[in-house]
């Protein structure tokens, strides 16, 4: 790469129209995830709003950003006697505020990069946050393998100052959404005897009750009726098995009210609830992006005097053949050790927690 980046270090609230109108200039012109997107970043501001105070780094070409990103700083003592400053990207470091579980995390790039000027970029975006932060180590939490490799080839070409490492690694399962096509919309013939026959039966002990009927939401009022039943079920759920359960946060219901409201017109909200004639079976939010949809929420109806009612596989499973029907790519289910994704998926990629750390005479890992 034969230019410089030009960086500048913007507030997430003082310069929130600035930031929105950069951010949403480069997304135009970047492949990202959806908790990368114009409609995920905009509704986490102004969710956040001076909860903790977050800096955007944008990184220019002449006048034409080419890469951005997030940064909280967070100051910690290790051990009583080493100072440790430590950035977060695209997150807070704080769990309250993270329990929105962004996922593909990375730094936004533009497209017209090739690929073998990214390290540079990145080279240069750990030397701009060097003399303005002094940063010793820098989190990037739940991302994909490119992105890891990515990372650490930027480090690999400072082999005498960057270390690049992950702190956990996690499957992320999800269904190939054309295998279904293929097999002619019979997705539970792509699981396994055991599970096939659970999807099946519960299904059967469902219609005992009548016919299950799939309403999706069909405006913004209803998506978010839609998700305050889920919020209840969801609840119910987890409180029973003696945990908060996510609703209990109050910043993440402000978050996905805020959400809906912003994306719904977009197309890029699905909520979906199973029902049939004694009642709800269940709901699923799930986000499309890039014509793939990832499966972020869930409530359901349990039936603890009843092995065979499964309302989790049944709405999962008539989820994943709508979503095949309407042409969708994947299903993702997203990072988690839950045994049901692993069950229900065709195919698996790994989600990793990312640290760039600085090399020193000592340092911990």
């Amino acid at each position: 790469m034969n230019f410089s980046i030009r960086f500048e270090k913007y507030n997430s609230l003082k310069d929130r129209a600035l930031v929105n109108e950069v951010w949403s200039e480069l997304a135009s012109k970047s492949n990202h995830s959806f908790f990368l997107s114009v409609d995920w970043i905009s509704t986490w501001l102004i969710t956040m709003s001076n909860a903790v105070s977050m800096s955007c780094i944008v990184g220019y070409k002449g006048s034409v950003p080419i890469v951005a990103f997030f940064i909280t700083e967070k100051p910690r003592k290790r051990y009583l006697l080493v100072g440790e400053k430590q950035l977060y990207i695209n997150c807070t470091g704080i769990s309250y505020y993270d329990i929105l579980t962004i996922e593909n995390n990375s730094f936004l790039l533009s497209s017209s990069l090739f690929e073998e000027d990214v390290p540079d970029v990145l080279s240069q975006a750990v030397d701009f946050l060097n003399r303005e932060s002094r940063w010793d180590v820098f989190y990037l939490p739940r991302s994909t393998e490119p992105v890891y490799k990515m990372f650490d080839h930027m480090a690999e070409t400072r082999q005498h100052d960057l270390l690049c490492k992950r702190t956990w690694s996690v499957e992320s399962h999800y269904v190939d959404l054309s295998r279904v096509r293929a097999s002619g919309m019979d997705y539970c013939s792509l699981l396994s005897a055991n599970k096939r026959s659970q999807v099946r039966r519960s299904i059967k002990e469902y219609e005992k009750k009548g016919k299950i009927r799939i309403d999706y939401a069909r405006s913004t009022e209803e998506a978010i009726t839609m998700l305050s039943c889920l919020a209840d079920l969801h609840q119910e759920t987890w409180v029973r098995r003696g945990k908060k359960g996510s609703f209990s946060n109050n910043f993440f219901v402000s978050f996905h009210k805020n959400l809906i409201e912003r994306s719904f017109p977009h197309k890029t909200i699905q909520l979906i609830k199973f029902s049939n004639d004694e009642g709800v079976i269940g709901y699923i939010y799930n986000f499309i992006h890039e014509n793939d949809v990832l499966f972020y929420q869930c409530g359901f109806k349990y039936c603890p005097n009843n092995n065979n009612i499964r309302p989790g596989l049944v709405s999962h499973c008539l989820a994943i053949t709508k979503n095949a029907r309407m042409n969708h790519n994947k299903y993702f289910f997203l990072a988690g050790s839950s045994q049901y994704k692993a069950s229900m998926s065709t195919d698996v990629e790994l989600v990793s927690g990312i640290v760039i750390q600085k090399k020193r005479r000592f340092y911990f890992t």
